[in-house]
């Protein structure tokens, strides 16, 4: 079994120990039925029910880090970035309180363990590169922005990816990295939909959707992996 297949199944059993948690804490159980109607809603317009329901969403997730005995800061923080980016144009706000919580999410890695690496962080530069020319591109003012954030971004998808950080006594530890992946993807999506060419109102549903379901994804499984649930 090659590696990115034997890294594809922890993930995913990773992902199965989270969503368990949500019969033993109850604002999990409402983190992952809030997440649920956020994609739902915005995969179907429903512009209202989707601004409710985000705005649920980290203070759900960040009473599971605080149950664990965690202050939940980088929780906080990306709960203000949701309230921020509800309101249309606002992506350098958004991107300061959302640097906020890479910048605790990369402490949390480097506290596990997690150490800069200059293969993983190359593999990310086309990323940070292409993204950074789309804004300019399309809106000049945020490119600074986005490419600032954007390397607090790469920097919590190359930590995740440490081998460190993996546990084998905790399963939901293979999910770090798959989280760190997930919010850069859903940072993309996001910043395609949000700084491009006008797309119709399906595409932009569908790219809405998208962004919510890898953005919850994300914050669950580095929840889980760097702040484990207690025994």
């Amino acid at each position: 079994m090659t590696s990115f297949m034997q890294r594809t199944i922890q993930g995913a059993r990773s992902l199965q120990d989270s969503l368990r948690l949500a019969t033993k804490e109850p604002e999990r159980a409402a983190y992952v039925v809030a997440s649920a109607i956020n994609i739902g809603a915005n995969l179907c317009g429903a512009h209202k029910v989707a601004a409710i329901s985000k705005s649920t969403l980290m203070p759900l997730l960040g009473a599971s880090a605080y149950r664990r005995g965690t202050l939940p800061v980088g929780h906080a923080a990306a709960w203000l970035g949701d309230l921020v980016l509800i309101q249309p144009n606002r992506i350098p706000a958004g991107a300061a309180a959302f640097a906020i919580a890479h910048i605790d999410w990369i402490r949390r890695m480097r506290n596990h363990g997690a150490t800069f690496n200059s293969t993983r962080a190359a593999a990310r530069i086309p990323l940070w590169a292409l993204g950074t020319a789309y804004a300019y591109h399309f809106e000049r003012p945020v490119a600074l922005p986005v490419a600032a954030y954007s390397i607090l971004l790469g920097a919590t998808s190359m930590y995740g990816d440490d081998p460190a950080l993996i546990n084998p006594k905790n399963q939901t530890s293979y999910g770090t990295g798959h989280g760190g992946n997930l919010f850069l993807i859903s940072d993309l999506l996001l910043l395609i939909r949000e700084v491009g060419p006008e797309f119709s109102p399906l595409v932009r549903n569908v790219s809405a959707a998208a962004v919510m379901a890898t953005y919850t994804l994300a914050q669950l499984m580095l929840t889980d992996g760097l702040i484990p649930a207690k025994k």
